[in-house]
């Protein structure tokens, strides 16, 4: 006969190669598998904060707008009240000291509207930066946070805007 010990040998050369090759092959499936899972828990991680930035971009366009509103009125009456006190001076039952403190007043109050104005139109820029839009688009702002905040939300896959800050 033939000598068969060189070929028993390549055999189990060959399917030790293969076995080994093999177990690399799931080595590498295992460490794809974990670096698709890392990248899509960064990916829901950066919805997460996506989402988050623009709930607080929203609260704190939100809030400029009711400072705005306090501003306004607060001018409204400082008005008010220089006219009146104008009318008072006219008829001599007020000093000049009262109408410049007025004066003052009324002065004050229309810088906190300017400043407030700039707060507001900042913040909405912000808020339309955060939804990918131009930042001079005007908003149709509703009386309801939620009826922006919701579809938003479902857009990107919360159940609702609050559980995006829990």
């Amino acid at each position: 006969g033939r000598d068969t010990s060189s070929l028993s040998g390549a055999a189990t050369v060959v399917v030790s190669r293969t076995l080994s090759d093999s177990g690399l092959a799931l080595a590498r499936i295992a460490q794809r598998e974990r670096e698709l899972a890392a990248a899509r828990a960064d990916l829901e991680s950066q919805r997460q904060n996506r989402l988050r930035d623009f709930v607080n971009a929203w609260a704190d366009l939100r809030e400029a707008q009711a400072t705005l509103i306090a501003a306004m009125r607060a001018l409204e009456s400082a008005r008010a009240s220089a006219a009146a006190v104008h009318a008072r001076l006219a008829a001599g039952t007020a000093t000049q000291v009262d109408a410049l403190s007025a004066a003052s007043a009324q002065a004050q109050a229309e810088r906190d509207v300017l400043n407030a104005q700039t707060t507001a139109m900042t913040r909405q820029g912000i808020v339309t930066e955060r939804l990918g839009w131009p930042t001079d688009m005007a908003l149709n702002l509703q009386a309801d946070d939620n009826a922006m905040l919701e579809p938003l939300a479902r857009a990107i896959g919360q159940s609702s805007p609050s559980s995006a800050l829990d």
